[in-house]
């Protein structure tokens, strides 16, 4: 009986201590960002430890295809622990391939850590979304306006030119 109580605490204080939430709050700059195929856009944001001390062991970011996300950002900006306060920076990127149909593209992203090292907990987590916007069709250049407005005057005089003869015949 004594063997089972003492399995039952210690099992009790594990689950506790193992299941003890650690205070972060993930902010991000702006949750939705437009773009056009073929583009790049980074999510800024802001983490905040509100207790004594966090590790930041890790990012997923889950984006709808076929975007591409890319936590290496994170992992440059950010310090593996985070004290008490605030660090802002850039969280990660979203790679949008030039083929991409115009569309609201939903995403998630979890940051992880915990306590220690090893500790994987979801510690925040954030949704946003990447508006892609058609690309513009673009606007002739200069000098192809300047070849189409050429042939229209050259098309106009040879017009007058041969009415002026047949008027004189």
């Amino acid at each position: 009986m004594r063997l089972k109580l003492a399995v039952f605490v210690l099992g009790a204080m594990l689950t506790t201590h193992g299941a003890a939430a650690v205070p972060i709050t993930l902010a991000l700059t702006n949750s939705l960002m437009s773009t056009m195929p073929g583009q790049m856009v980074t999510f800024d944001g802001t983490i905040t430890e509100s207790g004594s001390g966090t590790f930041l062991n890790g990012i997923t970011v889950n984006v709808t295809s076929p975007l591409v996300a890319d936590d290496v950002p994170f992992f440059l900006a950010f310090p593996d622990f985070l004290a008490s306060g605030s660090f802002s920076g850039p969280i990660f990127r979203i790679d949008i391939p030039g083929a991409t149909a115009p569309g609201l593209y939903p995403g998630t992203v979890f940051i992880s850590g915990g306590l220690n090292t090893s500790a994987n907990q979801v510690l925040a987590t954030q949704t946003f979304a990447v508006s892609v916007q058609a690309a513009p069709v673009p606007e002739p250049g200069a000098a192809s306006l300047l070849l189409v407005g050429g042939c229209a005057a050259i098309w106009t005089g040879v017009r007058r030119r041969g009415r002026r003869y047949s008027d004189v015949r």
